[in-house]
C-alpha cells in the first residue's frame, strides 16, 4: 500500500509584502535596547569601579529596569 503525499507550493505565511503591526515593531525596538543594555550594564560597573564617579550613575539608571517595564506591558498587548 502506497501513502501519497500532497505536495503543494503555497505558504501559510507569505514573505513577501509583510508589514509588522505597530506593537510588535515597538516590542522589536524595545528588545533590541534592552540587549544593549545587559551587555552595557556591566561595562558601565567596570568603568565606575575603574575610578570614573561618573558612571556611577550611567549604571544605576541603565539598572533601573523602565526597559524591561515596558517590554512587559508591550508583551501583554500583543
Amino acid at each position: 500500500m502506497a501513502v501519497q503525499g500532497t505536495s503543494s507550493t503555497r505558504c501559510d505565511r507569505p514573505t513577501t509584502g509583510v508589514r509588522q503591526p505597530g506593537i510588535a515593531r515597538a516590542m522589536y525596538v524595545v528588545l533590541w535596547l534592552l540587549a544593549v543594555s545587559a551587555f552595557a550594564q556591566p561595562v558601565f560597573a567596570g568603568l565606575f569601579l575603574d575610578g570614573n564617579d561618573a558612571w556611577r550613575d550611567w549604571h544605576s539608571i541603565n539598572g533601573m529596569g523602565l526597559l524591561a517595564l515596558v517590554q512587559v506591558v508591550l508583551a501583554v498587548l500583543v
